[in-house]
């Protein structure tokens, strides 16, 4: 019995005709984009052992094959493998228990594996295989923008246009939908959700204000700050304000916008970079437009995904082939390791300041969602090798006002007893419990 997982369904079908040309009918496909009938099937044809290879995503880790002799977990680095609702658990780390509690083997693959693979690998648990052969990489180039204006630099504008007139494909990330956010040109506040409190975007397209946090949809566009009553101007860069930047690039009619990758200009987010594979092939030429913007995200695994992300961009390049990284911050770590595809010293780096601050995968976590706005923290709660950060306010993707509270330890057992003395002492009735978030 074999299970091979795919973090999205939507990139199945390519790994989907290869399987079927492998094992004909004994696959089975078992992913969420499924009607109920056909998942159905699904499980009664892997119990009869009519199927014995099942290709899926996250839910497929469960699948009730009568022996499973390997698990393979496809790009095992992807955030789509956590569940964020219901049960919260990471396919990935399941697919291990699962393995070792039925004597398979299983093998994780990614361009760029995550800090807790790597340590585990570099620590004798697992071990890694390297399959690039020495392949050759695209140049690196960092752009400096602490002086630029517009969203699109001069110098990558010229090389963008270079390439489409040889005849290259050229591929644009930019993290960041709509148009732009909403500034006042005289106080410098950004218009922000009342409800939320995030900034809005600006869809200029639709003429149309959202709340990327809880979908709300403002048509009215203000004319002057609520706070001063100066004038509100578009700020920053999204999707739409660079394809508008990029008009006369003389891409002609083949620009294409947002997860198409059939044209000779593409614009999209990080998810374009992902996906897999693209329909024409690599690219000449790629640039990611704000590339500090995956650095700056609050979270301990900023910089980790931000060197993840810069690699897929790359690994859409063809050798050869032209990555630029627009920065404020060219001479930062992340942007040096990019640049040389220097996996080592990012990772040491990287484990090493994880090490100092505590943070997985030295410890392990678990992230206390507790509705009703307590505000407070029981000081019982933290003791011995445990370590209770927060409360902290947040919001639910509805929009709710929540506080959270992180717990690290080291020690699972440790970790778990504070888990259940907060909420006992916090008398919750109303709370979720997430071990090892990956959004903290």
């Amino acid at each position: 019995g074999v299970i091979v997982l795919v973090p999205e369904h939507a990139g199945m079908r390519y790994i989907e005709d290869r399987m079927r040309g492998m094992f004909g009918s004994r696959l089975a496909l078992y992913h969420s984009g499924q009607s109920r009938g056909a998942r159905t099937t699904a499980i009664e044809r892997m119990i009869s052992g009519e199927a014995d290879v099942v290709l899926g995503s996250r839910q497929a880790v469960f699948a009730p094959l009568r022996k499973v002799s390997l698990i393979v977990v496809l790009h095992e680095d992807n955030l789509a493998y956590k569940a964020e609702s219901g049960v919260r658990l990471m396919a990935r780390d399941v697919a291990v228990k699962r393995a070792s509690e039925e004597g398979a083997c299983v093998l994780l693959t990614s361009i760029c594996p995550s800090l807790e693979s790597m340590h585990n690998a570099r620590g004798g648990k697992y071990t890694l295989l390297d399959a690039t052969g020495g392949a050759s990489r695209p140049e690196v180039r960092v752009v400096d923008m602490r002086r630029a204006g517009g969203a699109v630099s001069d110098k990558v504008t010229r090389a963008a246009r270079a390439r489409i007139k040889r005849g290259g494909r050229v591929m644009f990330v930019i993290n960041r939908r709509g148009y732009s956010m909403m500034q006042c040109a005289d106080c410098h506040e950004l218009l922000n959700c009342q409800k939320c409190q995030v900034p809005l975007v600006f869809y200029k397209a639709e003429r149309v204000l959202v709340c990327e946090y809880c979908g709300q949809k403002e048509r009215k566009l203000p004319d002057t700050c609520p706070a001063c009553g100066g004038v509100m101007a578009p700020a920053g860069a999204g999707v739409e304000r660079v394809v508008e930047e990029l008009s006369g690039l003389g891409a002609g009619d083949g620009l294409k916008v947002i997860n198409d990758d059939d044209g000779s200009l593409v614009v999209g987010t990080r998810g374009l970079a992902r996906q897999d594979p693209l329909g024409r092939g690599a690219f000449g030429l790629s640039a990611v437009l704000n590339a500090d913007s995956y650095r700056y995200e609050p979270d301990f695994r900023s910089s980790e995904r931000a060197f993840r992300d810069m690699l897929y961009t790359a690994d859409k390049t063809e050798p050869g082939g032209q990555v630029f990284l627009q920065s404020r911050s060219p001479h930062s770590g992340v942007m040096r390791f990019i640049r040389q595809f220097n996996f080592k010293r990012f990772y040491d780096t990287e484990l090493a300041a994880r090490a100092e601050a505590g943070y997985p995968p030295y410890s392990h976590l678990a992230l206390i969602t507790l509705m009703g706005g307590e505000s407070s923290v029981p000081a019982s709660s933290a003791g011995g090798a445990v370590e209770v950060l927060g409360p902290v306010p947040g919001l639910t993707k509805r929009g709710r006002q929540v506080m959270k509270v992180l717990i690290k330890s080291p020690d699972r057992q440790a970790l778990r007893r504070a888990v259940e003395l907060i909420i006992k002492e916090r008398n919750a009735r109303q709370y979720t419990v997430d071990v090892d978030p990956i959004r903290v």
